[in-house]
This record gives C-alpha cells, structure tokens and sequence, in this order.
C-alpha cells in the first residue's frame, strides 16, 4: 500500500466517503480512513449513519410497525390475528443483513472507483502528513501530495477551518457544493440529501448527487 495520497480523508461517513469518491473521479489518488468495525469484526464503512444511527433504527422501526399494524390495525379491515409474537432475535438479524447490504455498497464504490481504503483512526499532523492507528496500537504515517487532508466527522468542530475552506472548495470543484437562497450559505447537496447514494460506480455524477 502506497504511503502517498492526493487526498486523505479521514472518516467514512455519509460526508467522508461522498467525498472521497468524487475526488477520486475527479482523477486524484484517494485513501479513506475509518475505523469502524462491524459484528464481524471487519471495517464497517458508512460511518454512524449506516452502521448504528438511521438506517438499522428504520429497520427496526419497520419490523415493529408492522407488528402494530397487525395487532392494532388489521381489524378494521375485517382481518383478525391470534397468538401474535415477536421473534427479537429474528428481526436483529434482518436488521444486520440491511446494514450489511449498505456498507457493503460503499464498498464496492470504493472498489470501482480507486479509493484505497485504510482501517484505523486517522489524526492530522503536520507537514501534510497523517497518522493512522490500527486496533493493534501500530501507527502508520501517509503523506498527502497536492490535496494533503480533509477531515470530515459528525461534529464541524472536529477538523480546522482550513480543513473546513478546503473541503467547500473541492466540493464546488466537483459540482457538489452550492449556495442557499434562503440564507446565502453554503451547502452540500449530499448533506442535504444525506447518505448520497446516487453515486454510480461508472464514475459519472447522478442528479441525486
């Protein structure tokens, strides 16, 4: 693995790796650090959203609203239902194959758009360099060449303001970032919309994006 990055973007969230595929169908060389780890004990990407935050809590929400339905509902309807129960066991693992199904996606964008992706926590040094602990405790320095870091978290406070300069600029590069009518601030589209799964794996933008 390369030590050597154009852009090292620390955070596989719906803002991370949003970021980190767009700079790299852009024609840069992209790594992503994240690290995440799922039931399975492998990197988990996709960040809080995917992995423990909306989507598993909708899955669930899901199950036990149908569960309602049935229970509350359906006799209105002239349908009637006994010996209702719920199965906890079974709707966590449904939950788990729904999550493991979006994480997954991003990976295989990560796949069919070069981006390496590193496993660990990422910290910003300086001297356009970052530093990469694995679960182990061994640390790893890549240097960044022309787009040297982007920080990207849940909290705005976690990277600098020239972190937070950079990443609207690379953002209006890639047609991504746009200016709000209402306040005259500026804004991505992927917050916006969230996780941003209108990236196509030919390398071409979608109108979601």
């Amino acid at each position: 693995m390369s030590d050597k990055y154009d852009v090292i973007v620390i955070g596989a969230g719906p803002g991370g790796y949003v970021a980190a595929i767009r700079a790299a169908q852009l024609g840069m060389k992209v790594a992503c650090v994240e690290k995440y780890t799922g039931k399975d004990g492998k990197q988990a990407l996709g960040g809080t959203c995917l992995n423990v935050g909306c989507i598993p809590s909708k899955a669930l929400l899901d199950s036990s609203w149908k569960f309602h339905e049935a229970q509350e509902g359906f006799d209105i309807h002239g349908i009637e239902t006994k010996g209702l129960s719920i199965d906890v066991k079974k709707m966590i693992e449904r939950k788990d194959k729904i999550v493991k199904q979006f994480t997954g996606g991003v990976t295989a964008l990560f796949k069919a758009n070069g981006v390496t992706s590193i496993e660990g926590h990422g910290k910003l040094l300086a001297g356009k360099k970052v530093e990469v602990t694995d679960a182990d405790g061994k640390t790893t320095v890549y240097r960044g060449e022309r787009h040297p870091r982007l920080g990207l978290a849940s909290h705005r406070d976690s990277a600098s303001a020239a972190d937070r300069r950079y990443h609207r600029r690379l953002h209006r590069r890639a047609g991504i970032h746009q200016r709000t009518q209402e306040t005259g601030r500026d804004r991505c589209r992927h917050h916006r919309y969230g996780a941003g799964f209108g990236l196509a794996s030919s390398g071409r933008r979608s109108g979601r994006l």
